[in-house]
């Protein structure tokens, strides 16, 4: 658990986010085979988990997540994602679907690319 009591996900785990969702408002670092960038992922949000497994996330700032071929309405990669108000909708079985005053801050894949 972190600052506002929100855990940290495991980046290996099905599709969910990565990153801390807290208050502290302190910058994340992705580390990626020994290349790092610098990326904000301190959100904060509010956390609804729904009967069927299922999860809606009700976000205020920047966040990571990973996109996995086919399980989200973005491409596949790892975006840094912000915005005033936004949400996070995740199925029971794992698929991903960013709405509303969202913009992509940082595609992180393409800046690794880029990097090597």
């Amino acid at each position: 658990m972190t600052g506002a009591g929100v855990p940290v996900l495991d980046h290996e785990s099905s599709a969910e986010p990565i990153g801390v969702a807290d208050v502290d408002h302190r910058p994340s670092t992705v580390d990626w085979y020994s290349t790092a960038t610098r990326a904000d992922a301190s959100s904060s949000a509010l956390i609804v988990y729904h009967d069927d497994g299922s999860q809606s996330w009700l976000l205020h700032g920047p966040l990571l997540l990973r996109f996995r071929e086919g399980n989200g309405n973005l491409p596949r990669g790892l975006y840094n994602i912000d915005g005033s108000a936004w949400r996070l909708d995740i199925s029971a079985d794992g698929h991903l679907t960013v709405s509303g005053a969202y913009r992509i801050v940082k595609d992180v894949c393409a800046t690794l690319q880029d990097d090597a």
